[in-house]
């Protein structure tokens, strides 16, 4: 007879309300949680296109109110933790993990509660006004970067945070190009770019916005003493009328 394989049952919470690279991030574990036996759970906030995502993947996954909280709105604050409440308990979920900083307050009181561990992924900068997303505090941190990482040691006051791990976000490779179709490729995309052969192509892929550094590396690649570079920039400015 074969044995029933043991699943770790982890509640993966995103607030986002579209899907960007913290989001797609988040993709790609819930698509790989089976193969380390998690079973994952999504919650998102409510109208998130994650739902819909995860619905066609055939991931478990529940919307709620994930912005409130007990100072500004009570009643929607219960209203939202009784419903945490009863999917956590449904599932049995051991593991709360908070895709970004900003969806932690939404489940940090009731997984406190409910002694679930708690995780927090942190993808963007971190100073000391993170604390007040930690007040209810933290068993694990997910650092995205050594930086990232560095500055929890830095910013968050000490007690909060039981450990802090750093973690680079996972990427789906897909078929391997052979030597003929990537010569193909790379000939094709000069000609469309316009990119000069014989020089050194860097390539940057992100929001055109201050928070990803953009400034930085043209600064950077400024002070190169050999001048037969070339940058491939593929972003957008998502803010309305691009001011960035």
């Amino acid at each position: 007879m074969t044995r029933n394989k043991e699943f770790m049952r982890v509640a993966y919470v995103a607030l986002a309300p579209f899907i960007s690279g913290s989001e797609r991030s988040l993709q790609t574990i819930l698509c790989h949680c089976e193969l380390v036996n998690i079973k994952p759970i999504l919650i998102t906030h409510l109208g998130s296109p994650l739902a819909d995502w995860a619905t066609k993947h055939g991931i478990e996954n529940y919307t709620c109110d994930l912005t409130v909280t007990g100072f500004s709105e009570p009643m929607k604050w219960v209203k939202t933790n009784w419903q945490l409440f009863k999917i956590f308990r449904r599932h049995n979920v051991q593991i709360i993990h908070s895709n970004q900083l900003w969806s932690y307050p939404a489940v940090a009181s009731i997984a406190k509660w409910m002694k679930l561990l708690r995780v927090c992924h942190f993808r963007d900068p971190v100073n000391k006004h993170c604390n007040w997303w930690l007040k209810s505090g933290l068993d694990l941190a997910i650092g995205v970067s050594r930086h990232t990482s560095d500055q929890l040691v830095q910013s968050i006051n000490p007690g909060l945070i039981g450990n802090i791990e750093t973690i680079i976000n996972p990427v789906s490779i897909g078929a391997t190009i052979d030597s003929e179709e990537k010569a193909r490729l790379t000939r094709s995309s000069r000609a469309k770019f316009g990119l000069k052969p014989c020089y050194f192509t860097f390539g940057f892929i992100g929001q055109i916005a201050e928070v990803k550094g953009f400034d930085l590396l043209i600064e950077s690649l400024s002070i190169i003493s050999n001048k037969r570079w070339q940058l491939l920039v593929a972003g957008k400015d998502p803010l309305d009328g691009q001011p960035y």
